[in-house]
């Protein structure tokens, strides 16, 4: 892979033609090419691998101090030459400080494999100076990825020590993640070339923009995520947990190297983001500033209050500490909490999406028909949606702190344990970076759902941050908190429980954010090239196929079985009614044969006694005036006294 030929430009702003350069595989597999540089490294991984016969003899300490030193020069090493060269562009003023014969010295050992268009005394001293950068870099990163893979035979364990299982879900794996990582490296390197791949734009620019095509448009910055996949792949095929610490340390010191030297200069070189961000304050319609006065200007500063926010914080934490302290059944906690994600989500369901035809949700309707304003509806939901959000993750804690070990405590070892943790923090930490992307680009107004409250003006959505990878990081990526804490506590089972509460968040985003996002934005969620790709592979397209398969099997059949419940309880409850009207009306009919009639007979015969001569007109007239109807007795007809 070449570098085409085009032009470059200094700090000082002086233009030239760039030269063509070969890329570090190339080099080292073409030996007429090697110059001193090329040679040193070679000599260096010749050294490491007089190592590999008596591997079994050396201890495996002495292949984790040789890969820690190459790891701390690439880390701490580069990245301190690169920062000074950032601030101050200190390699370029130290090469055009040397003498003479120290520049002669440099430019022999340095660019030995450069092709015939280029000429060291025609170029500026930024080009010269990456090229002599460039050629202490292929030393380093050569026997670091070199250092590893003796690394990681040192920790192999052999087949015949680990069951039938582990093996056919460990090799597979592992070889699934060499793939992925070579791959995206060389897609990576194919987009970048030669000049980005070794950090060309912190000495001199050229004439392109940043690039977001290729496997860039499927991982954020490729080569330092998805790329290190080979090293996740190196121990499950070794199944070493002593490996996966050492490769989870030395991903998250190539992660910190990333985000404290290269972004930053990345930011100050070509600025901010080049896809336009969403913003995170959406402005509003005319027809709703109508009804809430200076309503933008409300929902920009609606956030939840500062003392507020710390006032909850703080409660929360205290009743978590308490619960945490009070150890609760493993069962109380997690019904406790599935009960509380059941509260969360029911009232998000119902309470969140507008009828069919109207403009309001149920808590503004609640709301308005009291008087309040929209405004008000939206700054009163913020805290309960906030109190509810924290409850939710602290009552995960507190089941999280119920749950042992899913093995005895003498059955886990150290490596395993710090291994367990070491990837448990990462998640963690992905999340927590994951979330602070989504707030940045969300905003308060989205955190809190306020397009269910007011309608943007644009009908667009708008990629950034994460969105441009993962539609709804928040429900993925954000969850790898929970299962983050079922790794710190070793525990299967509060994996399940993690599990069971992202269901609980996607059900919602399928069933009722998606359906908000096509009526508001007049269009359906796009998935991501990320989501494209992954539902294009084979397994997960069976997959997909299978459970969307299950899933309308499901519908039709709650669909069908449920109308027919419902024509069969109408059905019953008719004729509970039909039944229930009869029996009243028999009541009414024996109480009045058994108390109504008898009363009358008595009094008529006391009249009798009484007047000698019975009038019953004038008796059914007395009991008509004591609100009691009595009908006519056909006995006095007959006697017609």
């Amino acid at each position: 892979m070449k570098m085409l030929s085009r032009k470059g430009r200094s700090p000082t702003g002086f233009e030239f033609d760039l030269p063509c350069t070969t890329d570090m595989f190339q080099t080292l597999m073409s030996p007429r090419k090697w110059g001193p540089a090329e040679h040193l490294t070679i000599l260096l991984m010749l050294v490491q691998l007089l190592t590999l016969p008596i591997v079994s003899l050396l201890p495996r300490a002495h292949f984790v101090l040789v890969f820690a030193f190459w790891r701390m020069a690439y880390n701490l090493g580069i990245a301190r030459l690169l920062y000074v060269q950032s601030k101050r562009n200190a390699i370029t003023n130290w090469l055009q400080s040397l003498s003479p014969s120290a520049r002669a010295l440099v430019h022999w050992a340095s660019t030995k494999s450069m092709d015939d268009d280029y000429a060291w005394e025609k170029l500026p001293a930024c080009y010269n100076a990456w090229i002599a950068f460039r050629a202490l870099s292929m030393v380093i990163l050569t026997n670091d990825g070199f250092s590893y893979f003796l690394l990681a035979i040192s920790c192999f364990n052999p087949f015949h020590t680990s069951p039938l299982w582990q093996l056919a879900v460990c090799i597979p794996l592992g070889l699934a993640f060499f793939i992925l990582s070579f791959w995206s490296k060389g897609a990576a390197h194919h987009v970048l070339g030669d000049f980005a791949w070794y950090w060309g734009d912190f000495f001199f620019t050229v004439d392109a923009d940043l690039k977001f095509d290729g496997v860039f448009e499927l991982f954020p910055h490729p080569m330092y995520t998805v790329g290190y996949a080979a090293y996740y792949g190196a121990a499950l095929i070794c199944r070493s947990y002593t490996l996966l610490a050492l490769s989870l340390l030395a991903h998250i010191a190539q992660l910190v190297f990333l985000a404290l030297v290269e972004e930053p200069h990345i930011q100050k070189i070509y600025g901010p983001k080049t896809e336009k961000r969403a913003d995170p304050k959406p402005s509003v319609s005319e027809s709703s500033l109508k009804s809430v006065p200076s309503l933008y200007e409300e929902f920009v500063h609606a956030a939840p209050r500062l003392p507020v926010v710390l006032s909850l914080t703080f409660a929360f934490s205290t009743v978590t500490a308490l619960a945490i302290s009070a150890r609760p059944s493993t069962a109380k906690a997690v019904y406790l909490l599935f009960f509380w994600c059941i509260i969360h989500w029911t009232a998000l369901t119902f309470g969140l999406p507008s009828k069919e035809g109207g403009e309001r949700n149920l808590w503004m309707r609640w709301y308005n028909a009291r008087g309040y304003s929209t405004f008000q509806a939206f700054s009163t939901w913020q805290h309960v949606y906030l109190v509810s959000f924290m409850m939710k993750h602290a009552l995960f804690l507190i089941a999280a702190s119920t749950f042992a070990p899913s093995k005895p405590l003498h059955r886990i070892s150290m490596a395993e344990t710090i291994s367990d943790m070491l990837v448990g923090i990462s998640l963690i930490a992905i999340a927590i970076i994951s979330l602070a992307s989504t707030w940045q680009d969300l905003g308060y107004f989205g955190f809190f759902y306020g397009d269910f409250f007011v309608k943007p003006e644009r009908n667009e959505l708008q990629r950034a941050g994460m969105f441009r990878y993962i539609t709804n990081p928040e429900a993925t990526l954000g969850y790898l908190v929970y299962y983050g804490m079922a790794f710190v506590r070793q525990s299967r089972g509060l994996f399940v429980v993690a599990a069971i509460c992202q269901v609980f968040h996607l059900v919602f985003v399928s069933s009722i954010e998606a359906k908000h996002i096509e009526v508001t934005y007049e269009t359906s969620r796009v998935a991501t090239p990320l989501e494209k790709a992954t539902v294009k592979l084979p397994i997960v397209s069976t997959l997909h196929r299978f459970t969307s398969s299950i899933l309308r099997s499901v519908y039709h059949y709650m669909g069908t079985v449920g109308k027919k419940q419902a024509q069969q309880t109408v059905h019953h409850l008719s004729v509970r009614k039909d039944r229930l009207k009869a029996d009243l009306n028999k009541s009414l009919a024996n109480a009045r044969d058994k108390h109504v009639k008898p009363r009358t007979e008595e009094w008529r015969s006391r009249a009798e006694s009484v007047v000698g001569d019975l009038n019953c007109d004038a008796i059914v007239s007395m009991l008509g005036n004591r609100g009691i109807i009595v009908e006519p007795v056909s006995q006095c007809q007959t006697e017609g006294e």
